[in-house]
């Protein structure tokens, strides 16, 4: 409780969406969701972060969430991330959870 606390403090505007797609990603790592349910999941988180995928991609947690919508999600999903990311490329190229 304590640790989330903290990050709440540091990131209020971030940290409740953080939160959010985290409980999502959880679902969409697993081997128990089937294919067309990981699908989903990637439409979900990419509409819960619309406009956000460049901050989120430069935390630590979150990194893994974009990392996670591009393995699984569909060539589309894959495209509109990447137009996301494309104008902040040198910046999280530059953080060291951007890779």
């Amino acid at each position: 409780f304590r640790k989330d606390s903290h990050k709440q403090k540091r990131r209020p505007n971030t940290f409740p969406l953080v939160k959010e797609i985290l409980g999502d990603w959880e679902k969409l790592r697993s081997n128990k969701t089937k294919g067309e349910e990981k699908v989903a999941l990637v439409g979900q988180i990419l509409r819960k972060a619309k406009g956000r995928i460049a901050e989120l991609a430069s935390l630590h947690a979150a990194s893994r969430v974009v990392q996670s919508c591009l393995k699984f999600g569909t060539k589309e999903h894959r495209e509109l991330i990447i137009a996301e990311l494309k104008p902040k490329i040198l910046e999280l190229s530059q953080n060291q959870y951007g890779h």
